[in-house]
């Protein structure tokens, strides 16, 4: 599960340029996508594009942007901007927002928004895809002169109608502060509403406001970012649930906001949040990913901006992207845990040992390379204590480009990826090349430690161990969502596989 970062003012008194500071940090740290949020203070095409000038390799994507507020083309073309401007891809994330934003903002009627969504969604959708040259928007003299902006399109959803339109159109479905039942409840509306549609279901996002051992203002504000939701239906029944009725009932009797900031227990900041010490928060995305299907393996938990004032009218704010476990599997109902002995070939102290000695590795993108005719995708993978040098990197782009060579003869389709382990135990090189039929070709080489002039082909047998795995599975996930399951020039899928790169400890 990947962690992005949304990079929103606070509409409060924190200083205006809080975003481009959260943005630069998380950059700095490895993340690998911010979202520029849209609000009263910054517009979000123009916020993606400074972010973009004052990042080196963050994607980006602007928005929830009011579908009401803004025509197709606007949206379309702010994206388009900003990716000119900075280079990168930039997607789009649109929404409803509310009544308190778009009338009482904007100015602007909020007349039938779930209409408006999805009449923005098609044709953004379909302008997003535009080649220059061609028709601005069908029947008008003046031609399209901007790149495609090359990233997702993500519809913002919670109800029923909002949630056909992103399985219809969307490459990502946008949820905004959700508990794991409401995950799980709204990823089956999602997938039916898919399967109605005749698409494939979107990748699943949530927004969520997450602080690791918060100090009390840390956790005040994350409480103020959730009371807006108390009387939102959906969500009520999750607060009384989790013993916060009197709360509930307060905010019906329309009391005001620090009232019922002050109701509130510092316990309730569990129910839509993730909040604790580093484990306890690791614990609750695990919570959260128990539901996530295979196809979102690699997929984002968006942590949420820093105490961000919630908009549960509409759509603003962090999330969490979650995986649908097995239920009919064995292991899930207890079935192994009434064996009375184990199989015979299942090494019981073996397994306990590993999981003893069993720790985080680094992972770093090295970035996109050209090598035999081939685009290479090129990750570090550190053991504790060890570094992937240029050195390494170089010696590992000799021996990919001497095996892609013959690529052509395998049936290549030009796209792999290369793995540079600084390991444990010695020094790996994975060469993952996809190639026809919806299949991969792997090569391994080893060596000891230190020493890449001796790295020589792996045993025959030899495959990715679980850090590798690790990285191999996002690759995956990237290849087919963007190649495969992506639309547009094929330029634009390849830079938008080129930037969905994974970075931090992987486990």
């Amino acid at each position: 599960m990947d962690i992005s970062v949304v990079a929103a003012a606070r509409e409060d008194d924190s200083p205006v340029d809080e975003p481009l500071r959260v943005a630069a940090l998380a950059d700095r740290l490895g993340y690998r996508e911010v979202w520029a949020g849209e609000g009263p203070t910054w517009d979000a095409f123009v916020l993606a594009t400074a972010i973009g000038l004052a990042t080196e390799r963050v994607t980006l994507t602007a928005g929830p942007v009011p579908v009401s507020v803004r025509d197709p083309l606007t949206i379309a073309r702010g994206a388009a901007s900003a990716a000119a401007v900075i280079g990168r891809p930039v997607g789009v994330a649109l929404g409803t927002s509310s009544k308190r934003v778009v009338e009482g903002v904007h100015g602007r009627p909020r007349t039938r928004p779930a209409a408006a969504l999805a009449q923005s969604a098609e044709a953004v959708r379909r302008l997003m895809h535009g080649e220059p040259g061609e028709e601005i928007v069908p029947g008008s003299t003046f031609c399209r002169r901007q790149r495609p902006p090359g990233g997702p399109l993500t519809v913002a959803a919670f109800g029923d109608r909002a949630i056909a339109v992103a399985a219809a159109h969307a490459d990502r479905m946008l949820l905004d502060v959700v508990s794991p039942e409401q995950v799980r409840a709204l990823r089956g509306k999602l997938t039916a509403a898919a399967e109605l549609a005749g698409r494939t279901p979107p990748r699943l996002a949530a927004w969520l406001p997450a602080a690791v051992n918060p100090e009390p203002e840390s956790l005040r504000q994350i409480l103020r970012s959730i009371v807006g939701y108390l009387t939102v239906p959906g969500y009520s029944d999750v607060f009384a649930a989790a013993g916060f009725g009197e709360a509930v009932d307060l905010a019906r009797s329309d009391a005001t906001p620090e009232t019922l900031l002050a109701a509130l227990p510092p316990e309730a900041a569990n129910t839509l949040a993730l909040v604790g010490d580093a484990s306890t928060v690791r614990a609750r995305i695990d919570v959260y990913a128990e539901g996530r299907p295979r196809r979102d393996r690699g997929g984002a938990c968006h942590r949420g901006r820093p105490g961000g004032g919630a908009d549960p009218d509409g759509v603003g704010g962090p999330g969490v992207r979650v995986m649908e476990t097995d239920e009919a599997h064995p292991l899930h109902h207890g079935r192994m845990s009434d064996r009375e002995e184990l199989p015979a070939a299942v090494d019981a102290e073996a397994l306990l040992a590993l999981a003893e000695a069993y720790h985080a590795r680094g992972t770093r993108a090295l970035g996109t390379r050209e090598t035999s005719g081939h685009l290479v995708k090129v990750y570090a993978i550190e053991a504790p204590g060890r570094v992937v040098t240029e050195r390494d990197e170089s010696a590992a782009l000799r021996i990919a480009g001497a095996h892609l060579a013959l690529g052509r003869t395998r049936g290549s389709l030009g796209l792999a990826v290369l793995l540079v382990h600084a390991g444990g135990d010695g020094d790996y090189v994975l060469a993952c090349n996809w190639i026809e039929g919806y299949m991969s070709d792997l090569a391994v080489f080893s060596g000891p430690a230190g020493q890449p002039e001796l790295l020589r082909p792996g045993r025959v047998g030899l495959a990715p161990c679980v850090w590798e795995a690790a990285v191999l599975a996002h690759e995956r996930d990237a290849f087919a969502w963007h190649l495969l399951d992506g639309s547009g020039p094929v330029p634009d899928r390849l830079a938008a596989w080129g930037a969905d790169t994974m970075a931090g400890d992987v486990r």
